[in-house]
């Protein structure tokens, strides 16, 4: 996983819990004349970059002088990062979930912009790369990120994929118990858990809301995005610093949120666990002639 300047990303965004290293997934055979999309992707595995960003809260005033101002406490908000390319692109898509079409908060655009422009750079033209993740078929929330133009309708493309870690547990096993036991509902409140607890940490985000600004005013900031993007009413749990009683409020609005896309995109709750992939992200790398 790509390693930030301090630990305030891994409390307040969709962070790395578990590391591991990327895996060449699927290839198509190929030759350089064939577009070098192998390569490329192997570019993306194994080699390195180091990202400088800013974090921000957004254009709203959040527990302390707004960071919009870029002459307010910029330093404080200031970020490093290193990692393979792809660690990179993986961190930056689940560090920006969409819920419904709509992006929870705006606190690592500027990361995922430095880490297109280090990927494009690497990648070169003619080139796309796209870093996707989705933890089950039909999720309303997902992550996506993408570097490069479109290839024309009319090119010969070639395409090569990757498996990153994202983070998140290894959840199928359990969801396929889940199922068998307590069918859709056992599986939402289950994957629900999962998604809030790789969202919001416990140790680390308990740790972000004792901390000093900016630390502590990111992390409730995020949780207030993400309490109104599933209308979850969390009281004064954030201000009181009980992360376990605010995940817990939020797990239940987001588990009613799954079981509406488990049941409307399948027919069983066995069909639904089988699609399970919350722990990789995949990033499909296309190239293609002039």
């Amino acid at each position: 996983m790509a390693v930030t300047s301090t630990a305030l990303d891994a409390a307040l965004c969709l962070l790395l819990i578990s590391a591991g290293a990327v895996t060449l997934a699927s290839v198509q055979d190929e030759t350089p004349e064939d577009g070098g999309a192998d390569a490329t992707a192997e570019t993306l595995a194994t080699s390195t970059a180091d990202v400088s960003y800013a974090l921000s809260l957004g254009p709203r005033r959040t527990g302390g002088p707004s960071p919009s101002s870029p002459e307010t406490d910029r330093a404080a908000f200031e970020r490093t990062a290193h990692g393979t390319y792809a660690e990179l692109l993986s961190d930056a898509t689940v560090r920006r979930p969409i819920v419904n079409g709509t992006r929870i908060g705006r606190t690592n655009d500027g990361f995922a912009r430095e880490v297109r422009r280090v990927t494009r750079g690497a990648t070169g033209p003619r080139v796309q790369v796209v870093a996707a993740w989705r933890p089950y078929r039909g999720s309303h929330v997902a992550g996506t990120l993408t570097v490069g133009d479109t290839p024309p309708s009319t090119a010969d493309v070639h395409a090569a994929t990757l498996s990153v870690p994202s983070g998140f547990p290894a959840t199928r096993e359990d969801t396929v118990a889940a199922a068998e036991e307590g069918g859709f509902s056992a599986v939402s409140a289950l994957l629900a858990e999962r998604i809030v607890g790789g969202t919001f940490p416990p140790t680390r985000t308990r740790r972000a809301l004792r901390d000093d600004y900016p630390v502590r005013a990111l992390a409730e900031h995020r949780y207030r995005r993400a309490a109104r993007r599933y209308d979850a009413d969390l009281g004064a749990t954030v201000e009181r610093g009980n992360v376990t009683a605010a995940n817990e409020r939020l797990a239940d609005a987001v588990a009613r949120a799954v079981e509406r896309d488990l049941r409307r995109e399948f027919e069983t709750p066995e069909a639904a666990a089988r699609t399970v992939e919350m722990r990789s992200v995949r990033i499909t790398v296309r190239t293609w002639s002039a």
